[in-house]
């Protein structure tokens, strides 16, 4: 079992560990700082004072920002201590609301590690947020808006296993979207339409009931206002990989 970090950093000579084992358990794992700037970190590993099976209607941010989202009426997600393993969320048609949200210039990052327990039909909501959503269509991860532009990845994603998706959403004209699975950059989509949005709901889960709607397992659900750098992505994403033990499909920099 997993330990909880008690030091930022622990050091072999001059060289910084990613991670300490003591025979085969891992109990210490180094986490990027960048991740408590986050607008909003979601981690059910910090969450194992909850019940099991308990209704989630509040959620503070585990980021510095400790803002609060809260559960849509009657769609409360569900705290589960042992999945696999490993404490995750249960969203069942469930929501939790970061409200009075803006997707600033240039644009946000959105990192989820989730599984899902059905294969949706059409498709079923991750996160939403003014006209755009990420969500599973036919069994692949995708980004679409109100105007209909997509951006698809080229992974199929199997029920019930964990994935690490990662997203940048450009919110000016250019509309770019890139898309990583497991590390590796799956899509990338630039279209000319004018994405600016209002400051609006930023919802995990879908938006509203009459949206089609997922089941999904959340382990960890970030956003980022911006970009990362190509360091702190990489740092962000082999953390998450390691953390969930999830098999990387690329950890280096591409083209590199």
């Amino acid at each position: 079992m997993t330990a909880l970090n008690t030091a930022d950093n622990i050091y072999f000579g001059a060289t910084r560990a990613d991670k300490v084992y003591v025979g085969t358990n891992r109990v210490w794992l180094y986490t990027p700082p960048i991740l408590k700037t986050a607008v909003v970190w979601i981690d059910a590993t910090q969450d194992t004072a909850r019940a099991d099976g308990s209704a989630i209607s509040s959620y503070t941010s585990h980021s510095t920002s400790a803002k609060a989202l809260a559960a849509v009426a009657t769609r409360e997600p569900i705290f589960r201590a042992n999945v696999g393993g490993k404490p995750r969320i249960a969203f069942t048609a469930d929501v939790l609301r970061l409200a009075s949200y803006q997707v600033p210039a240039p644009g946000m990052t959105f990192v989820m590690v989730s599984r899902k327990t059905a294969t949706p039909s059409p498709y079923g909501e991750m996160i939403a947020y003014s006209g755009a959503e990420m969500r599973t269509q036919g069994g692949v991860f995708t980004e679409a808006t109100g105007g209909g532009a997509f951006a698809r990845s080229t992974v199929s994603e199997t029920n019930n296993i964990d994935y690490l998706h990662y997203v940048e959403w450009n919110n000016d004209v250019t509309h770019l979207i890139r898309i990583w699975i497991n590390g590796l950059l799956t899509a990338t989509s630039a279209v000319m339409a004018a994405m600016t949005r209002p400051v609006a709901n930023l919802n995990f889960g879908g938006r509203d009931a009459a949206d089609l709607w997922g089941d999904y397992l959340v382990s960890e659900a970030v956003v980022f206002d911006g970009y990362l750098s190509d360091a702190d992505r990489i740092a962000v994403t082999a953390y998450l990989l390691a953390k969930w033990s999830i098999t990387p499909m690329l950890l280096e920099k591409e083209n590199s």
